[in-house]
């Protein structure tokens, strides 16, 4: 009897993005939210609504097998970003994504070189409000975005022969619009919206095992949200985990998630952020 083999992808590198509430200094918080990063062992780590370089330094002096880079301006939260040293990788900011607005974060992209491929990582965290403003500073953000893998595409193309492999991921902030007369726009039509564009890109968007990644606490007036997004061309293949219908999704959503209670949600909400975390892999 002839038996099949089935081939299994082998991990190339693993992701954790996290948007961490006012990420500071505080030692207690600090040491605990490393040791949850550390937990997964990611190969590149994504932390948004950083206070400061003075995160940055105790980020350096306890994480050492990491490379660290964060993004600088006059906006007050910043975008950290982390690779293993033993991966090459190179980090650019791009300030263009501020969107002509001094005080908005700008986009930090990190170049990866993993066994002669070259993957893009471009983190974002977007415009807030529901107000027009914040939504037509967010679609302009992700309009770059593509704008940017359509560069990264002819350029991989050109240069070394091979296609664009790139990611655009972060808090996207999707929360509609609130407008007069009966006009708003609701959080799930935006996005919607970034499906279409994504597709037109030859992107997607990827199926996370918890849709809802924001939690405001029990006593909040606002809902759970859907805010945080992982937006990768079609070319890039990913593991694949399992949500609770047994689906496969491409993004594992951990944090405030896993809890049943609304006390223990806000247990984990006031010990690490408000937002869950997203954690992937890409395997070849």
């Amino acid at each position: 009897m002839l038996l099949s083999i089935k081939k299994y992808m082998a991990k190339v590198f693993s992701v954790l993005s996290w948007n961490i509430k006012h990420f500071g200094t505080e030692q207690t918080r600090l040491t605990r939210i490393i040791n949850e990063i550390n937990t997964n062992d990611p190969d590149v780590i994504g932390i948004y609504e950083v206070r400061g370089a003075a995160v940055y330094e105790q980020m350096t002096s306890i994480m050492t097998d990491y490379n660290f880079h964060i993004t600088e301006g006059p906006q007050s939260q910043e975008i950290l970003v982390g690779v293993k040293r033993s991966i090459q990788s190179f980090f650019t900011q791009k300030t263009e994504f501020k969107s002509g607005v001094k005080t908005m974060r700008p986009g930090l992209l990190v170049s990866l070189k993993i066994d002669d491929i070259h993957y893009s990582l471009l983190f974002l965290h977007l415009a807030s409000l529901t107000k027009p403003r914040g939504m037509g500073l967010r679609d302009d953000m992700m309009e770059r975005s593509f704008k940017l893998k359509r560069a990264i595409h002819n350029m991989a193309v050109s240069t070394l022969n091979q296609d664009g492999k790139f990611i655009f991921l972060g808090d996207l902030n999707t929360m509609g619009l609130e407008y007069p007369y009966g006009k708003d726009i609701d959080a799930s039509f935006e996005i919607k919206r970034l499906d279409g564009r994504a597709s037109r890109n030859t992107m997607k968007r990827l199926k996370k095992t918890h849709e809802l990644t924001y939690y405001p606490g029990s006593t909040s007036s606002y809902s759970e949200s859907n805010l945080d997004h992982v937006v990768a061309t079609k070319n890039i293949n990913f593991k694949s985990f399992k949500d609770v219908n047994q689906d496969d999704c491409s993004v594992l959503v951990k944090g405030w998630v896993d809890e049943a209670a609304a006390s223990d949600k806000d247990t984990w909400r006031r010990d690490f952020s408000d937002h869950a975390y997203l954690y992937f892999e890409v395997h070849d």
